[in-house]
């Protein structure tokens, strides 16, 4: 026999999932800005050759400009925006003394909690993933999770601001004839 489990305890382990799922994003996202850093946690750089744009200099003199990798990529962080789960299931009988105490909006030590009516309580419904409405091929789930770009963090703007004043430029040497 299939195991069951409770309808509350299913939707409560897909509501898990989807926070562990964002939970991971985001330190992915920690990971990739780590890798705009060198072990001494100073900012990559990136040096280009660019005409120079100093006043009363040679025609033809060329400036390297030092740029933080960091600041030449966007770096919109991830939110899950929605997740939607389609799967079948078997519910079951409700399960004898299985009931719970229904959640209370309003706590004990409010002084409105003694004018409301007691909540009645909950009863539990089972619920069988695993052998539901399924075909002959097994139990069917479709899973969507969308995502979207979000604000980017106050501490990130502000780490790009400050690199972005990093960008240091000198002469460049002239490049030898091959």
């Amino acid at each position: 026999m299939a195991e069951r489990t409770t309808l509350r305890s299913l939707i409560q382990g897909i509501a898990g999932a989807i926070a562990s799922a964002q939970q991971e994003i985001e330190r992915q996202q920690i990971l990739n800005l780590g890798a705009f850093f060198d072990q001494a946690l100073g900012p990559l750089m990136m040096s280009l050759r660019l005409p120079s744009l100093r006043h009363g200099v040679d025609p033809g003199t060329e400036d390297l400009v030092d740029i933080p990798l960091l600041t030449l990529l966007p770096h919109n962080p991830l939110r899950i925006s929605e997740a939607q789960v389609e799967f079948d299931i078997e519910l079951g009988g409700v399960e004898d003394g299985g009931e719970l105490e229904a959640p209370s909006v309003i706590q004990e030590t409010d002084d409105a909690h003694d004018k409301v009516a007691p909540q009645p309580k909950v009863r539990r419904i089972l619920a069988d993933a695993f052998n539901g409405a399924a075909s002959a091929k097994g139990p069917k789930a479709h899973v969507m999770i969308k995502v979207r770009d979000a604000e980017v963090p106050e501490g990130l703007a502000r780490l790009l601001t400050e690199l972005n004043k990093m960008h240091g430029m000198r002469q460049a040497p002239p490049i030898e004839p091959t």
